[in-house]
């Protein structure tokens, strides 16, 4: 879900990698550009919430509900 939500605000992939096995390092590290990098005009929550939703671990990451009750 976070990924999907980081492509539709940014318009851009939110993890690099020109292979699979990059692209599977950044997912395991959480290593994405901020999205106020990005595009200035991302509030700082949607930012929050990004960060909430791409964190690697499990049980730190927003669940879908958790998620829609923010929104």
């Amino acid at each position: 879900m976070g990924v999907l939500l980081y492509q539709m605000l940014m318009g851009h992939a939110s993890f690099g990698g020109n292979t699979e096995l990059e692209t599977g390092r950044w997912i395991q590290k959480a290593d994405y550009l901020s999205p106020v990098k990005l595009n200035t005009n991302v509030s700082r929550a949607s930012e929050r919430l990004i960060g909430k939703i791409l964190t690697v671990a499990p049980e730190r990451r927003l669940t879908a509900e958790q998620v829609l009750a923010v929104i």
